[in-house]
């Protein structure tokens, strides 16, 4: 996964839907007071990427984990923090496995005490799967996680913001920044340094071709692809998500913040070039995600 570091001008007219969540989608420097840092250029990288040198590179990123009976905790999904204490994610991270614990402010899994960053884990109070989720299939793939208790705030925790509410289409051909832990190749290693991979979005329409493939299993997708999704990769295949990362952000850059447009939600292999990956458009999904904000 991939991200090159500047310094914006902050926009004083950010759209309506951005302003709601206070403080959101912006990059710290070194120094907590010190100026905003664009995403895309940050030196950092699942399928197709780098890894990344700072976890203020992307401080909306949460790891999800499940409680093993030995004590200790199998990280196995991704997330966006949204507020102090609330999580969005896919919903299969919460149907197929128990979300019980998420970390946030953590870079690399192999290492304790990274820059000067202090990882946080927190217990999951309460899980909030959409409705019309109905698995097999694919559609509405999206949950809340509402916390124990609140995050605290840093250069290396922050939380990203949302899209207009109800925009179904937009951002085709957009570079996007995904983020995760997942395998590095399709069945391959997993990754303990959080990566990010520069992905394009997709048109619809092209995507709707590619699911159209008798290759693909019409029990998760019957509809084929519907608005509620969007798709991203590379045209060249080689960038993608893949296992371990459903659930994390799709963000693009906006107005000198960063919005959260996708979530990992489901694909073909990882990093085909004929099966670019699927992810929940979470700007169809805003006015159910603000009845769980506070």
């Amino acid at each position: 996964m991939l991200c090159p570091s500047g310094i914006p001008q902050q926009k004083q007219n950010l759209k309506q839907s951005v302003k709601y969540l206070p403080g959101c989608g912006i990059l710290y420097a070194a120094d907590r007071e010190g100026p905003y840092i664009p995403h895309d250029q940050i030196l950092g990288a699942a399928v197709g990427g780098i890894p990344l040198r700072t976890a203020t590179s992307s401080p909306w990123m949460v790891a999800i984990g499940e409680q093993q009976e030995n004590g200790s905790v199998d990280w196995y999904c991704g997330g966006a923090l949204l507020q102090a204490d609330t999580v969005l994610t896919a919903a299969h991270c919460c149907t197929r496995r128990s979300p019980d614990v998420v970390r946030v402010g953590e870079l690399d899994f192999s290492r304790s005490n990274e820059e000067d960053a202090s990882p946080e884990d927190i217990a999951v109070d309460r899980v909030d799967i959409h409705p019309n989720y109905k698995p097999p299939k694919y559609y509405n793939d999206i949950a809340i996680l509402k916390l124990s208790h609140q995050a605290e705030y840093s250069r290396y925790v922050r939380p990203v913001c949302l899209p207009e509410p109800g925009q179904t289409v937009g951002y085709e051909g957009t570079n996007a920044v995904l983020t995760g832990w997942g395998y590095l190749s399709f069945g391959g290693e997993r990754s303990p340094v959080l990566q990010e991979v520069s992905v394009t979005i997709f048109n619809n329409s092209e995507c709707r071709r590619a699911y159209s493939s008798p290759l693909v299993p019409r029990r998760n997708y019957p509809e084929g692809i519907i608005n509620s999704q969007l798709c991203a990769g590379d045209p060249d295949g080689g960038k993608d998500a893949c296992q371990g990362d459903s659930g994390g952000p799709l963000v693009v850059r906006e107005g000198g913040v960063h919005i959260l447009v996708g979530v990992v939600s489901s694909g073909i292999g990882c990093g085909s070039k004929a099966f670019p990956g699927v992810y929940s458009r979470v700007s169809a999904y805003v006015d159910w995600i603000k009845g769980h904000l506070r």
